[in-house]
């Protein structure tokens, strides 16, 4: 009881047993844990597609700023690629994690609920998109 009133904001979830009979258990103490922004990475396979020039040019031709402000044509550069990116190329990560929290969500709600029958679809979703993912970079490192 002592702990439950230190931690008042602390919450407990179970997440999708995906390849196991486990449940993993995610425990936060926090209300608002804080949040890192992602960093751009450049990915060498985009340099095989025909379009990445012309988003690096037209991206780079757009920006109203002086020649001299080279970060911001940068940022605008990173930004162009990193849509251009999400638009061109599988989105079977994305995927995934919304298969992953709609598991998370219903295995999270009362037991009288609970349909097993829709997790052990879910899951096999998770499981073929995984498979057309693999699939897909494995063809990606060929290029």
């Amino acid at each position: 009881m002592d702990w439950r009133i230190n931690y008042l904001e602390a919450e407990v979830f179970a997440f999708p047993a995906l390849g196991s009979d486990h449940n993993p258990l995610l425990l936060t103490i926090e209300l608002n844990p804080l949040r890192r922004r992602k960093t751009f990475t450049f990915e060498a396979f985009w340099l095989q597609d025909k379009d990445c020039r012309t988003v690096i040019r037209d991206a780079w031709a757009s920006s109203s700023l002086p020649v001299s402000s080279l970060s911001c044509k940068l940022q605008d550069t990173s930004l162009a690629l990193t849509g251009w990116s999400k638009s061109k190329f599988s989105n079977g990560q994305k995927q995934i994690h919304l298969l992953k929290q709609h598991i998370w969500n219903h295995i999270n709600q009362p037991s009288h609920h609970y349909d097993k029958a829709l997790v052990s679809r879910l899951k096999d979703e998770v499981q073929h998109v995984w498979q057309q993912e693999k699939q897909y970079w494995v063809m990606r490192s060929r290029i």
